[in-house]
């Protein structure tokens, strides 16, 4: 019997961007929801509604965008017009962000270390120590070598792809409610996009945290989301599980995504072997 529990439920979302133009719609009539330890992906070209479904989420719109209407609930809290200092709480305890660049998600100045142990002191009440152990633990889950090396270097001796798992391994060092992934593996290589989403398998394996993983790429989706959402112009044109949709697309919009997917690989193995082991995911 499966007992997993609705972590969020997104019910006719709505988001309205206003600009000189007038306004637009940015997401129309939105609803989806997602069970602990579950991975939900969205795909979808540019400017679909990807990134601002998310950024909704965590209650981080830009001043020109707003929730005009729907329902946005994380473990039964309404999160939709509830103050700066709530959200921030809530964002402190139970929701975490990988950004898409990691690049400039780190400060160029501080060890890899030293924002590590500065972020998980602000999230809980360890010392400096624990912190620093509980760091190390977390790298060495990424399947990163040498933690403790890499927690003394500073972001621009690490490669895109190291960045991106230490700041996966970061955003749920305390274990949280839901993790938003925006285009974790955008302008990564293909060996280190799969150590990235190793890293996604790894979390989902836990089954303590639920995902929204937003991807351009349907490849991405297939390989690590048990159901997906596919948006085009702010619109849900279809979902499901995700190996219906792929394997039986009905959507138009779909089926060009599903024939135009990139097919990612390991350098080292048979492709011919490849699209069945990514289907079986």
């Amino acid at each position: 019997m499966d007992n997993r529990q609705k972590v969020l439920d997104v019910r006719a979302l709505e988001i309205e961007i206003v600009s000189e133009r007038g306004r637009m719609k940015a997401v129309q009539h939105l609803s989806f929801g997602i069970e602990t330890g579950q991975v939900l992906g969205i795909v979808g070209e540019s400017g679909c509604g990807k990134s601002m479904t998310c950024m909704s989420i965590l209650g981080l719109l830009p001043d020109s965008a707003h929730v005009t209407r729907g329902s946005i609930r994380l473990n039964g809290i309404e999160l939709t017009g509830l103050s700066s200092k709530k959200l921030m709480q809530i964002r402190r305890h139970q929701l975490s962000l990988v950004l898409q660049n990691p690049m400039t998600a780190f400060n160029p100045l501080k060890t890899i270390g030293s924002q590590f142990v500065e972020t998980l002191r602000l999230k809980s009440n360890c010392s400096k120590k624990q912190a620093f152990e509980l760091a190390t633990q977390r790298l060495a889950e990424m399947n990163l070598p040498e933690p403790d090396r890499v927690l003394s270097q500073y972001p621009f001796e690490l490669s895109g792809g190291m960045l991106q798992r230490i700041m996966i391994g970061l955003a749920t060092a305390n274990n949280p409610t839901l993790l938003i992934a925006d285009e974790p593996t955008t302008a990564l290589d293909n060996g280190n996009r799969e150590h990235v989403l190793n890293a996604i398998r790894r979390i989902k394996a836990k089954g303590g945290t639920a995902m929204l993983l937003v991807s351009h790429d349907l490849s991405v989706i297939e390989a690590v989301a048990d159901t997906v959402i596919v948006m085009k112009k702010g619109q849900i044109v279809e979902s499901g599980l995700t190996k219906d949709v792929i394997r039986h697309p009905q959507a138009e919009y779909t089926k060009l995504l599903c024939d135009s997917r990139l097919t990612w690989s390991n350098p080292n193995q048979d492709r011919s072997q490849e699209r069945v082991e990514i289907v079986q995911v």
